[in-house]
């Protein structure tokens, strides 16, 4: 019979376990034993219980959170001392509490799993907290606070605080992906018509579900943004009380029969303004007025954001990238479409994938690249090593838009057009706010014989996002030639030249 119970979870994991037991399994086996001879009495002096062992992991359960921390922070010490008298191994160790529910003499549960996060992002030698945790142990050591991360599988940010002692290790660690954080705060109503209250909450709700929709960013819900509703917003309370990045602010106000909207991206450390823009739009139909606005505003606000976050990775120093970084690096190149740009996002997404293989976007846009090389010189038939990443990364994250759409685009180009409709409509309905998703949809329209459908998608595209890079011109182009309408084709691509 399963029960629940609170616990603390110790994670720990011997790092380069698998190479070295590659390079000389006898030697890396006596490493490991000699390892475990040293941990396993320590959690059990400290109150602990092993649970589970997978190979070079061991999962202890204790009563209370600063047992658990004792320990790691003793087995560290212990670990490095011992380390001149006899071969071992370095160790990450991971720190969590909460509810767990017991199977047999096993624990499952996301405070489990979240232990087992926290140690893949510890440092060799080291150790990573939950908040929950250094609230009961804030005084042990100075923790260094990492800030709200998000971590694979879980939805929510967890704020981490990371313990590593000069003689830690620097060994690479797998690194999570760190999305950047952002809030959209309750839009302003300058008026007090309902017009203006309904437009307010209306288009506040909808960017937040709109921006959700891109994998690559982290969007605080709607809860976050209501707490905000009637009390200022000064940044720097939302830097500490959230951890955010940027902030997303704006006003509505009613004219007449016109609404007019400003909107703003702010840094959320500096205070910089980012981005701003002003719409106005006939008050007509309300809630198609709210559609067409809140459509715009995160498409623009998705790319400005990408933008700033790569330009941002752009500064870091290389050898304190993370996987998400070297991502939007790559994202951010592999927008110039040419060889050499390419080449360089194809590299970036490589570096991604070292650090995290499970990548899914990452597997995507590393697939795309291939595709686009492929594409410019298509010596050789499309080989499996384009679409076999493609078709990884939807497997890892068929929820994920970008992934169906890189796997349409693999499959168009070898011919099944009917399967890459199929991913491309499914791409949409998971991101109907991902412009370049609409854009990409109109030469498979004209390839499937239907060119008006292409044009349609095209001009959508270009209207979602009036920012838009040259490419969506050409494939206007293409619906409007194969539509045998040659002047407007040829206007069409001088907007290019």
């Amino acid at each position: 019979m399963r029960e629940s119970r609170s616990a603390a979870i110790l994670a720990a994991d011997a790092v380069g376990y698998s190479h070295a037991a590659e390079t000389d399994e006898a030697l890396a086996l006596q490493a490991l034993s000699s390892s475990r001879e040293l941990i396993d009495p320590l959690i059990e002096m400290h109150g602990g219980r092993i649970f589970n062992t997978a190979g070079d992991s061991v999962l202890a359960e204790f009563r209370k959170a600063d047992e658990a921390v004792r320990c790691g922070l003793r087995l560290q010490e212990e670990l490095r001392a011992a380390e001149s008298a006899t071969a071992l191994f370095s160790f990450r160790i991971g720190i969590s509490s909460g509810e767990v529910v017991t199977d047999g003499g096993n624990l499952l549960g996301a405070t489990v799993n979240l232990a087992a996060r926290l140690e893949a992002i510890a440092p060799a030698g080291g150790v990573c907290i939950s908040g929950a945790v250094h609230e009961a142990v804030a005084s042990e050591r100075e923790w260094q606070d990492l800030g709200l991360r998000f971590l694979k599988n879980f939805s929510r940010p967890v704020r981490i605080f990371r313990f590593s002692p000069p003689s830690a290790s620097n060994l690479p660690v797998v690194a999570e992906a760190r999305k950047p954080l952002i809030i959209v705060l309750p839009f302003a109503r300058q008026g007090g018509g309902e017009d203006d209250f309904y437009l307010s909450q209306g288009i506040t709700e909808d960017v937040i579900a709109g921006l959700s929709r891109f994998g690559r960013l982290a969007v605080l819900g709607a809860a976050s943004s209501e707490a905000y509703r009637d009390r200022p917003a000064q940044l720097p309370r939302l830097v500490s009380e959230l951890g955010v990045d940027y902030a997303v602010s704006g006003s509505v106000r009613s004219a007449g029969k016109n609404v007019r909207l400003s909107v703003q991206l702010l840094d959320a450390r500096s205070g910089l303004t980012l981005w701003a823009e002003r719409y106005e739009r006939a008050l007509g139909d309300l809630f198609a007025t709210q559609d067409e606005i809140s459509a715009i505003i995160v498409s623009t606000l998705a790319g400005q954001l990408e933008d700033e976050a790569a330009a941002v990775a752009g500064r870091k120093r290389t050898e304190n990238m993370e996987a998400y970084d070297f991502l939007l690096r790559g994202i951010h190149l592999a927008r110039d479409l040419d060889p050499k740009a390419a080449a360089a996002a194809l590299r970036l997404f490589e570096r991604a994938l070292a650090l995290d293989p499970d990548y899914a976007l990452a597997l995507a846009w590393f697939a795309l690249m291939k595709l686009r090389r492929w594409a410019w010189s298509p010596t050789s038939e499309l080989a499996d090593e384009v679409l076999q990443p493609a078709r990884r990364a939807l497997a890892l994250d068929p929820s994920e838009s970008w992934c169906h759409l890189v796997f349409g685009q693999i499959t168009m180009y070898l011919g099944s057009l009917v399967e890459a409709e199929a991913h491309h409509i499914k791409a949409g309905e998971l991101n109907p706010f991902d412009a370049h998703i609409m854009a990409l949809r109109a030469p498979l329209a004209v390839y499937l014989g239907k060119p008006e459908e292409g044009e349609r998608w095209a001009r959508r595209a270009m209207a979602l996002n009036p920012h838009h890079p040259d490419w969506y011109v050409t494939n206007l182009g293409l619906a409007l030639y194969m539509l045998g309408r040659y002047d407007d084709a040829v206007v069409a691509y001088a907007m290019v030249a």
